[in-house]
């Protein structure tokens, strides 16, 4: 009947959009964890004398920058 038709359509559609939720958030958790990643080496390089704290702390700054734009999307 329709209304079964209806039913079987509305839950397909609710499913796919938990789907790409769940997809984008599960992006969204391994970008977070590569910037995070290398922030981390960042530091290091600093440590070992491969890099000035002076660009380290640029390249950090604007890694945070991403970090605070996943976080705003993962609220939404």
């Amino acid at each position: 009947t329709i209304k079964n038709i209806l039913v079987i359509s509305g839950v397909i559609f609710l499913s796919s959009f938990t789907t790409m939720k769940g997809s984008k958030q599960t992006e969204l958790n391994e970008i977070k964890n590569t910037v995070e990643s290398i922030i981390y080496w960042i530091g290091e390089d600093v440590y070992n004398g491969r890099i000035y704290q002076e660009y380290a702390d640029t390249y950090v700054d604007n890694l945070e920058g991403i970090l605070e734009s996943i976080e705003k999307l993962q609220d939404e």
